[in-house]
Parts: structure tokens; C-alpha cells; sequence
């Protein structure tokens, strides 16, 4: 029998993003019509809440090393975008805030990926087209909540949530989980 190590920094952000990648489906499903608004909040509280359960866990324990700052201050970026959109769900808010908090997160993400892109490795690039990938989506929920274009919000858009779900966070997510080399 192995045991994990929890000192293991991709495996403690490939638990958060397998989580982060479920959440991203779900909201996506949400978009599409196949799962009601109220539901997905339901599903954003939680996942929101143990992400910072996770982050607070790392914080305290210094689990990411040096990057624990830059890496908890990135995934908090979706932890109060989850519990954001658990609020405008659950209490039938019409997701202006949320919307311009999703703006001011997607001029943050070229900055995030311009750090990735500067450490060099083929992994590094990798990491820097999946935050501007994420940065596009943050765009996108800002037009549709923030200004109210609402056309953008259909099953179109949903599927291609799900799509960056399953492939910038599932699918590095299950790879660290296993235990091979992304971060």
C-alpha cells in the first residue's frame, strides 16, 4: 500500500482543481439549460466554501512553498467567483457585482500568465494559455452580467464552459492527482 503526500503541492491544487473542474461543468450545464439556477448555487456554495477550506489549510501549513501567496491568491479568484455566483443564484440577484468582480479578475489574468510564460518550461507555457483561456471566460461572464449582454449566455457559450472545464482544469487536475509532473 502507497501513502500521499500531502506536503505535495500538485497534489493539493490537483484536488482543488478536480473540484474547480466540476464546478466549471456544472455552471456550464447551468448555461445550457440542463441544471437550474438554484441547484447550481447550491453546487457553487459548496465547492466555493471547500476551496477555502483548502486554501485557508495551505495558508496556515505553508503548503505551496514560496508560491503559496501566488498560488492561493490566484485560486481565491475562483473561490469568490463560485461563492458570488452561489449568492446571485440562491437569492435571485441579478449579478452586476459579480459580473464587474469577473471583469477585474480577467485584466488580472495576462499578468498571471505572463508570470507562467517567464519561468520557461514547456509546462510553465502551458499553464500561461490555460489563465488566458480562463481570462476570456471571466470576459465573457463580464459582458453578460456586468453589462448585461444576455444573448451570450446561451447553450453555445455553456458548452464551451464545459469544454474549458473538462480541458484546463479536469484533465490537469486527474494528471497531478496522479502524480505526473504540471506544476
Amino acid at each position: 500500500m502507497t501513502t500521499v503526500d500531502f506536503s505535495n503541492p500538485s497534489l493539493i491544487m490537483g484536488l482543488i482543481l478536480w473540484f474547480v473542474a466540476y464546478i466549471f461543468i456544472i455552471n456550464g450545464l447551468n448555461l445550457t439549460g440542463r441544471i437550474s439556477g438554484k441547484e447550481c448555487g447550491v453546487w457553487n456554495f459548496i465547492i466555493g466554501g471547500f476551496m477555502f477550506v483548502c486554501l485557508v489549510i495551505s495558508m496556515v501549513f505553508q503548503l505551496f512553498g514560496d508560491a503559496t501567496w501566488l498560488t492561493v491568491g490566484g485560486t481565491l479568484l475562483f473561490c469568490f467567483t463560485y461563492i458570488g455566483l452561489g449568492f446571485m443564484n440562491l437569492m435571485g440577484l441579478d449579478g452586476r457585482g459579480l459580473g464587474w468582480y469577473c471583469l477585474l479578475v480577467a485584466i488580472i489574468t495576462p499578468f498571471v500568465a505572463q508570470m507562467n510564460f517567464s519561468f520557461g518550461g514547456a509546462m510553465d507555457m502551458v499553464w500561461g494559455v490555460i489563465w488566458l483561456i480562463w481570462g476570456a471566460a471571466w470576459f465573457v461572464f463580464f459582458l453578460i452580467l456586468g453589462l448585461g449582454k444576455t444573448k451570450l449566455a446561451g447553450p453555445t457559450f455553456g458548452w464551451i464552459v464545459v469544454a474549458i472545464g473538462i480541458f484546463t482544469l479536469w484533465i490537469p487536475a486527474y494528471a497531478m492527482l496522479r502524480g505526473w509532473p504540471l506544476v
